[in-house]
């Protein structure tokens, strides 16, 4: 079963290969394979409550190698522009691989 918890994290891997994209297609960056595991760390606050503080976005992208720079800078650019990771409060961390 997917939990609203499970929902956070596949939105924000969803928003930010979105946003990637349009920004790659839009700079004609050739993409052949991107996928975005997304890790949450959630936290017990002095209050009790719960809330996640971190997240852990891992993009494996594959690209031409003379175009991993320009992928970096994309990606970049995808974490400030994503909706969701703008929303939340935990940290965003990019962490990309590249094949």
């Amino acid at each position: 079963r997917w939990s609203p918890e499970h929902l956070i994290l596949a939105s924000l891997s969803a928003c930010f290969m979105l946003t990637f994209m349009s920004l790659a297609e839009k700079t004609k960056l050739p993409v052949q394979v991107l996928k975005c595991p997304v890790e949450g760390v959630m936290t017990q606050g002095e209050d009790r409550r719960w809330s996640f503080t971190q997240f852990f976005v891992r993009p494996e992208l594959s690209v031409p190698k003379e175009e991993q720079d320009k992928a970096r800078t994309l990606l970049e650019k995808a974490e400030k522009y994503c909706l969701i990771s703008q929303s939340l409060k935990g940290h965003v961390h990019v962490e990309p691989s590249f094949r």
